[in-house]
């Protein structure tokens, strides 16, 4: 089975200034600009196949919006963030994938549900949907995996997301 996720990527710049760098920059003890630091450093890991330490810096971005209430992440060296995203969306979502290869699927589908369920309205991306129901489809059956397809559907309908369309949630 041939897996596709899609990675949001914060700055373009910066991963491709770094990803031939022979070490990675120091992480900020707390804050927005900290988080900012952090998710950068957590690409640099990425792009060089350290899924590991990736996942650690993505979740420390996650608990630190989660446990400060803010959601957003600043700092000067971004570029553009990509239209609509947040520091912390794009924290769950790089998360999940980094899950993946360290083979910790159901943690990645807590960030993106946990995710999800905090402000539909801002959340609900295709993006994000297509990931969560990939990561749906590695770990439960076809009939689980199709029922959690299906309930994001409905809420995705309650929201009035008419956006989103059935091959967003991966419904064929």
């Amino acid at each position: 089975m041939k897996v596709i996720l899609l990675l949001c990527i914060h700055s373009r710049q910066a991963v491709c200034s770094y990803v031939d760098a022979p070490c990675i920059a120091p992480v900020l003890s707390a804050g927005p600009e900290s988080n900012a630091l952090q998710l950068e450093t957590a690409m640099l890991h990425f792009a060089k196949r350290n899924y590991h330490e990736a996942m650690v810096l993505y979740k420390k971005v996650l608990d630190e919006c989660v446990h400060n209430s803010h959601d957003e992440v600043h700092a000067a060296s971004f570029v553009v963030d990509p239209p609509g995203f947040s520091g912390r969306m794009i924290a769950a979502n790089n998360y999940a994938i980094c899950c993946v290869h360290n083979c910790c699927v159901e943690d990645g589908i807590k960030a993106l549900e946990s995710l999800l369920q905090s402000d539909p309205m801002r959340f609900f991306r295709k993006e994000l949907l297509f990931n969560l129901c990939t990561l749906y489809d590695l770990l439960l059956s076809k009939k689980d995996a199709l029922m959690k397809k299906t309930a994001l559907k409905t809420v995705g309908e309650k929201y009035y997301l008419s956006h989103l369309q059935r091959k967003h949630y991966l419904l064929h």
